[in-house]
């Protein structure tokens, strides 16, 4: 996958948030400061992005109680979540990293966000223990490479590199 412009690559990370410890965030921010520092890529983190939106919102007075209270704005919240999230992978990415594990089996954003990826023929890059011919029939659709591990998807991404660099 090249880009088609000179410009830094720009990857999106994709996977479980609501059903994941830490809200996904601890792999997020592992690879996401390995890309910027070790390949000089741009990284779009739908945490981080969502943690700024939240605040936000709750500056302009969202009332964002417990996502189950009855007059919070939490469906106010997530239609802003999903638009945003789906501008930042349209528009801003390159490519997508996804770790496909239990927390993203559960949640419907990360099958969103890689189908949509799929779609605009962003190359999406699965992390999985489970082999690609386990996964749901749509996922192995959208993937383009999938790996066992972090480490695979480094050596992949430095040897896919490097040569733009």
């Amino acid at each position: 996958m090249k880009p088609a412009s000179r410009k830094r690559p720009t990857a999106y990370l994709s996977g479980g948030m609501q059903y994941a410890a830490s809200g996904g965030a601890d792999w997020r921010e592992a690879l996401g400061n390995w890309l910027r520092q070790e390949l000089g890529h741009r990284v779009v983190d739908p945490v981080r992005e969502s943690r700024r939106l939240m605040a936000r919102m709750r500056a302009q007075g969202m009332r964002l109680r417990g996502k189950r209270r009855v007059g919070g704005d939490w469906p106010a919240f997530f239609r802003r979540i999903v638009d945003a999230d789906t501008r930042w992978l349209t528009h801003g990415s390159d490519y997508v990293v996804c770790l496909w594990n239990g927390s993203a089996r559960k949640g419907a954003g990360t099958q969103g966000e890689i189908t949509i990826a799929r779609w605009r023929r962003i190359p999406v890059y699965v992390v999985s223990r489970t082999p690609l011919d386990r996964m749901p029939g749509w996922i192995q659709g959208c993937v383009a490479c999938h790996f066992r591990s972090f480490a695979d998807l480094k050596r992949f991404l430095v040897a896919e590199f490097e040569s733009i660099q």
